[in-house]
């Protein structure tokens, strides 16, 4: 389990559950996030689409509606990425053979 403490608000993460499984994949449905192979690419993609809250919302255990999305370091939001990312990778990668890429709108490839 990751801990973080943002904006003097505390946060956690952990593998995905099953119930947040479903909440990311309807989140890369509806987020229309180009296809993305790096982590600077995934980043570049929530940040210009405005839609970090939503992101952190789905990965992040914590009151997220507290945040200023705003305000958050970029060093902040790349460490949440990096870790989900690691925490998840094994069900990214499985669910990326078995969905076409643009039913979810993004791709997770090796750099």
């Amino acid at each position: 389990m990751k801990k973080y403490t943002i904006q003097g608000l505390e946060f956690t993460q952990d593998e995905m559950t099953i119930k947040k499984n479903k909440q990311l994949i309807k989140f890369l449905q509806n987020a229309n996030i180009p296809d993305a192979g790096s982590i600077d690419e995934i980043l570049s993609a929530l940040v210009s689409g405005d839609v970090v809250g939503d992101f952190l919302s789905v990965v992040l255990d914590g009151d997220v509606d507290k945040l200023d999305i705003d305000e958050m370091t970029n060093s902040q939001l790349m460490e949440v990425l990096d870790d989900f990312l690691s925490l998840n990778e094994m069900w990214i990668r499985k669910l990326m053979k078995f969905i076409p890429q643009q039913t979810l709108g993004m791709s997770l490839t090796d750099s």
